[in-house]
């Protein structure tokens, strides 16, 4: 699959009501592996990075590895769906924090990841 489709469709996944660990995960690692690629023209995605490694660190410290496939390199047309990723990311985190069924302390650490998760995004140039 090639890099811009796998962003929109785990943007499409993060717009669905629930939650979801797994399309969570996989758009924090989709973000990361855009890391390298742009960091080399834009030093702001290194601050990027380092707000998503805490999120992911945080919120799933047990986790498993995603496994990605990406078919061919990572484009510079990529950057408005990276960043539109990042935003979406950040509202569901703002929506976890929000639903009752989530446990107190859970609702604070989605809380916690949407205001990185924003930050991450203001740091995108």
């Amino acid at each position: 699959m090639k890099y811009v489709t796998a962003v929109q469709q785990s943007t499409d996944f993060l717009r669905q009501p629930g939650l979801d660990d797994l399309a969570d995960r996989v758009a924090i690692e989709l973000l990361l592996r855009a890391w390298p690629r742009f960091a080399t023209t834009d030093p702001g995605w290194d601050l990027t990075a380092i707000d998503l490694l805490s999120v992911r660190d945080t919120l799933y410290p047990d986790r498993l590895p995603v496994v990605l496939t990406i078919d061919g390199a990572i484009p510079d047309a990529a950057r408005p769906a990276v960043r539109q990723l990042v935003l979406e990311l950040a509202e569901r985190y703002e929506r976890a924090a929000r639903a009752e069924h989530v446990d107190h302390t859970r609702r604070l650490q989605y809380a916690a990841a949407a205001r990185d998760v924003l930050r991450a995004a203001g740091a995108i140039p």
